[in-house]
């Protein structure tokens, strides 16, 4: 991103210079920011021109922008602070194919013991509570499993 596009990315986000809401101060800040980008009189005076018509309402004259620019360049003047845009992160790839070495074979784990299952049960307060690992028949939310009241009633002495 050249000095260019970043100045015009900046002033995209300024808000917009209304009449009698500040208005005035909205597009000096926006010359304002043209300069300390650090761009020629050319193209700050064509940036300023687009954001006049895209941000202001009513336009700005040619003159009244032309004066902007002066002012904003003569208060820019006693101390310049341009604005240079970082340079964008490229990321390169390298792509490199091995071939496997040779090595032994593969073994599998262990085969895992299945974690004991617990009963679903009622607590102190009415609470039917299923487990995820209680047995699949009582698991309401998966095709074939009981109801909650029929898990009730399977739970009754």
């Amino acid at each position: 991103m050249n000095a260019l596009d970043a100045a015009r990315a900046y002033l995209g986000k300024l808000p917009p210079a209304v009449s009698g809401t500040g208005g005035h101060d909205a597009t000096f800040r926006a010359a304002c920011c043209l300069v300390r980008f650090g761009l020629s009189d050319a193209d700050q005076w064509l940036l300023l021109s687009e954001w006049n018509r895209t941000h202001c309402t009513p336009l700005w004259m040619e003159k009244e922008l032309t004066h902007k620019l002066k002012d904003a360049r003569r208060l820019a003047s006693r101390g310049i602070r341009t604005v240079t845009p970082r340079p964008a992160v490229r990321v390169t790839w390298k792509i490199e194919r091995r071939t496997p070495s040779p090595a032994a074979p593969i073994q599998l784990p262990p085969a895992a013991t299945p974690a004991a299952e617990v009963l679903p049960y009622v607590t102190a307060s009415g609470d039917l509570v299923i487990p995820f690992t209680s047995p699949v028949r009582f698991h309401w939310w998966k095709q074939g499993g009981m109801t909650a009241a029929e898990t009730r009633r399977f739970l009754e002495p």
